[in-house]
């Protein structure tokens, strides 16, 4: 039997459809790193499990599917941050490989993978549900990214965050929309709800949170009755550009990512603002 006891992670298996539940929903009340390095160890674990045919991504708690850095690091203590996991290559480099980890599994793994949004998604958290193959989300919960600006979300932030997105939005985003509606959300970090991404056709479906349970057992029940080979060859066929554009733009972006982390607190105000 495939171990699934992580620390950072809720994993329950019913049958052949395990859920997992992000456990550090704020940045602050779990150890985020770890969180990541568990995520990728567990679907690769999952991936490699033929009891399961369904992998389910969900909040541990509802109103948050994930929503790193909201009045952490990032925010709050800039300076800390830069000075901290900034400053070590070692933290770069493995925080970018658990990054390409996370979404590539995602991506590649021969079985649906759903993303029941049961709260707000914001950047990576956003990224997250985008890489999945079924977004199913509370019509309420905003599925945005944060990375430009963060300061809908916390009121005390500058206005212009002023970091690249660097956790695949750059790739997702712009596979499940239109290339200009993708540069109106990643370059103004302007709040969207689930309702008006499912409007755009850009997630499965956005329902009530009353009914958000029943529609994704409804997409589960469904899936099973599907052959799993001919599911998983189709996944397989559907994601190759998805895989491709990953390689290509992935390591780009999390490098622009740092570089603009550092620019943002070396140049604040309006040298951080002026144009290249």
């Amino acid at each position: 039997m495939t171990d699934y006891d992580f620390q950072q992670l809720g994993v329950r298996v019913a049958g052949q459809v395990a859920t997992v539940e992000l456990l550090w929903p704020d940045g602050r009340s779990r150890d985020k790193q770890a969180g990541h390095h568990e995520l990728a160890t567990c679907l690769a674990r999952v991936r490699g499990d033929d009891d399961i045919r369904v992998l389910v991504l969900k909040g541990a708690v509802d109103g948050t599917f994930y929503a790193p850095f909201v009045g952490g690091e990032h925010s709050a203590e800039p300076s800390r941050f830069k000075k901290g996991v900034m400053s070590d290559p070692e933290h770069i480099y493995r925080a970018l490989q658990e990054t390409q980890q996370i979404m590539d599994s995602i991506v590649r793994m021969e079985k649906p993978v759903i993303a029941m949004v049961n709260g707000n998604a914001l950047g990576l958290g956003a990224s997250l549900a985008f890489a999945c193959d079924f977004i199913v989300a509370d019509e309420r919960a905003y599925i945005t990214d944060i990375h430009i600006a963060n300061h809908h979300f916390v009121p005390s932030a500058n206005r212009s965050t002023g970091i690249v997105p660097g956790d695949g939005g750059t790739v997702f985003w712009p596979a499940q929309m239109s290339l200009v509606k993708a540069k109106e959300y990643l370059m103004t970090g302007r709040p969207v709800t689930a309702r008006e991404l499912a409007d755009l056709n850009a997630i499965t479906k956005a329902v009530p949170a009353s009914e958000l349970q029943a529609t994704v057992d409804g997409y589960i029940e469904e899936l099973l009755a599907r052959p799993a080979w001919a599911l998983g060859w189709t996944k397989l066929a559907i994601n190759k550009r998805l895989r491709s554009d990953l390689e290509l733009t992935l390591d780009t972006s999390a490098a622009l990512e740092a570089l603009s982390m550092r620019v943002r607190d070396d140049y604040p105000g309006p040298k951080g603002t002026q144009t290249l």
